[in-house]
């Protein structure tokens, strides 16, 4: 194994981005998830 990969909530309240980076991950990708409500759908 080269690598290992983890996701986490940018919004995490517990910073969790931080505590990986001082784990020596780095961020190298953010995404964004977008939604909407669809009229009808519970």
């Amino acid at each position: 194994m080269n690598e290992s990969v983890l996701g986490v909530d940018a919004d995490n309240v517990h910073e969790a981005a931080r505590l990986y980076e001082q784990c020596g991950f780095r961020v190298t990708q953010r995404n964004s998830v977008l939604r909407k409500a669809v009229a009808g759908l519970p």
